[in-house]
C-alpha cells in the first residue's frame, strides 16, 4: 500500500523511518523537516513513495525522486533522479528496492 498525507505526515513517517532503516546514517537526531527538504533538494514534480506491508500496516520502505529531463543529442530523455531510497532492514535482499525505482520510473 501507499502512504498518502500531506507533507508534514510524510515528513514525519520519513524521519521516523531512516532514522532507523538509513543504510549511511551515522546520527539519526540530524534528520529534520529542514534537512530533508535539503537533502531531497525537493522541487515541483518530486515525487516521494512510502511502501508499507498491507497485512501489518508496517513501513517496508521509502524512496523520493526528482524529475529529470537530459538533451542528448537534440533528444529530450525523461526520467527520475533517485535522491533517497530507504528498505526496512529485514526486507533488504528481497528486491524491494529495484521494485521502487521501477515504479518511480514508470
Amino acid at each position: 500500500g501507499i502512504i498518502e498525507g500531506n507533507k508534514e505526515d510524510l515528513d514525519s513517517f520519513t524521519i521516523e523511518f531512516a532514522a532507523k532503516h538509513y543504510f549511511n546514517l551515522s546520527d539519526p537526531s540530524l534528520l529534520t523537516a529542514d534537512y530533508l527538504d535539503w537533502f531531497l533538494q525537493r522541487q515541483e514534480g518530486t515525487f516521494t513513495l512510502l511502501v508499507r506491508i498491507k497485512s501489518s500496516g508496517k513501513l517496508a520502505g521509502i524512496i523520493s525522486c526528482n524529475p529529470l529531463v537530459v538533451n542528448a543529442r537534440d533528444t529530450l530523455v525523461r526520467g527520475v533522479n533517485t535522491r533517497m531510497i530507504c528498505v526496512h532492514n529485514q526486507l533488504r535482499g528481497k528486491r524491494l528496492a529495484v521494485i521502487m525505482i521501477e515504479e518511480m520510473k514508470r
